[in-house]
């Protein structure tokens, strides 16, 4: 249809900011577990650095925010499979 390029492509705009989203939440959970193998290999003052209670907190707030994000994503998934 000639002139409607543009109205075709913001038809398309919810289905791809979902998939963006997906796929940031896939990478992001990625690097976290990346994370969490290297702060258990790293070593500072003869002790993994991921035994120090500072950053035991700072994991579990990130895993907590992903958690979240994983699931509000998916819920936004879901409505938009609903329609």
């Amino acid at each position: 249809e000639l002139n409607m390029g543009f109205i075709h492509m913001m038809e398309r705009l919810p289905q791809e900011r979902l998939g963006a989203g997906v796929s940031n939440i896939a990478h992001a959970w990625s690097v976290f577990e990346e994370t969490l193998e290297y702060i258990k290999e790293r070593k500072a003052f003869g002790q993994p650095v991921g035994s120090f209670q500072h950053n035991k907190f700072l994991a579990a707030e990130l895993q907590t925010k992903l958690e979240v994000s994983r699931a509000y994503v998916d819920q936004c998934v879901l409505a938009f499979n609903a329609g």
